[in-house]
C-alpha cells in the first residue's frame, strides 16, 4: 500500500489541530484586549472604577482562555496505530466501538493486541470453490487464491490475505498507519467508488468495501483489517455493498483461524 494522503487519524494531526485551537484562542484573547483599550482608558482618573473595568476584560479573557484549553483537550483522540488494534471487547463482537458510541479507541480497559493468526485457503465458502490453481507460499505481498462459482473454471473472486509473519513492510506499516489510513490508502490505489464502513464480524478489527468502475460494470472490493492481517475480496460479478460486505465477512472468517 502506498501512502496517498495525509493520516488525519494520527498523533500528530491531533496534536496540530490542539495546537491551532490553543493558537486562535490566544490570537481572541489578544484582540479582545486591545479592542477594550479605550474602555478601560475611558474610566479617568477614576482608579476604582479603571480597576473594575480591567476585572471585567481579565474575567472575560480567563473564560476565553478556559473555553479554548478545554476545546484543544477534547480535539486530541488521535486513532490508534493499526498494530496497537484491540480485540473486540466483550458485547462489541463486532467491533464497532464502546457501548456508549464512543471511537473503539477511547475504551477505558481496551483488549490487548490480537496476535498472529493462522491463514489458510478455505475449500469453499458459499456457493464459491477454490480454484485447482498453484497457491503461492508466503511472500512480500502476501497468499492470494482464486475461487468460482460455475463449471467453466473461470474466476468469479479473489482473496488475498497479508500478515505480518510474512511481510515486513505490513508489519512497519501498521506501526506507522491507523486502519482508517490503510482503508485510504488501499482504496485510492484501486481507484474504488463509494468506499463504506461494515461490521468486521467475530474477528474484530474493521472492515469496508467499495465499488469498482470496470469496462461498465460494479464488482465489489472489500477489505478489512486488524493488528496483525490486512485482507481483501474482489468480487467480480456486480452485487451490491451489503451482500459483498457478507461474503468478505464469511471468507475472512474461513480463511483466518485465531
Amino acid at each position: 500500500m502506498i501512502p496517498q494522503y495525509v493520516d488525519t487519524t494520527s498523533e500528530s494531526y491531533a496534536s496540530g489541530q490542539s495546537f491551532g485551537v490553543l493558537l486562535v484562542t490566544a490570537g481572541v484573547a489578544a484582540l479582545v484586549w486591545r479592542l477594550s483599550a479605550g474602555w478601560r482608558r475611558a474610566a479617568g482618573p477614576d482608579a476604582s472604577r479603571a480597576r473594575r473595568r480591567r476585572t471585567v476584560v481579565l474575567g472575560v479573557l480567563a473564560l476565553i482562555g478556559a473555553g479554548g484549553f478545554t476545546k484543544a483537550m477534547t480535539v486530541y483522540d488521535p486513532e490508534p496505530r493499526a498494530a496497537e488494534t484491540s480485540r473486540p471487547a466483550p458485547g462489541n463482537e463486532n467491533g464497532t466501538g464502546t457501548k456508549d458510541g464512543a471511537p473503539a479507541w477511547a475504551a477505558d480497559e481496551p483488549d490487548p493486541p490480537a496476535g498472529p493468526r493462522t491463514v489458510v485457503a478455505p475449500a469453499k465458502v458459499g456457493d464459491y470453490r477454490l480454484l485447482p490453481t498453484p497457491a503461492p507460499g508466503p511472500k512480500a505481498a502476501g497468499k492470494r487464491w482464486l475461487y468460482g462459482k460455475g463449471e467453466d473454471e473461470g474466476t468469479d473472486a479473489v482473496l488475498h490475505v497479508n500478515t505480518v509473519d510474512w511481510d515486513p513492510g505490513l508489519a512497519e506499516e501498521k506501526r506507522r498507519d491507523s486502519i482508517t489510513q490503510e482503508f485510504r490508502n488501499f482504496f485510492a490505489g484501486a481507484k474504488a467508488l463509494e468506499a463504506s464502513s461494515f461490521e468486521p464480524g467475530p474477528l474484530g478489527g474493521r472492515m469496508s468495501c467499495a465499488y469498482l468502475d470496470r469496462y461498465g460494470t460494479k464488482p465489489a472490493l472489500c477489505a478489512w483489517s486488524d493488528a496483525t492481517t490486512f485482507g481483501s475480496l474482489l468480487l467480480r460479478t456486480p452485487t451490491t455493498l451489503d451482500a459483498a460486505a457478507d461474503t468478505a465477512r464469511d471468507f475472512r472468517t474461513a480463511a483466518e483461524r485465531p
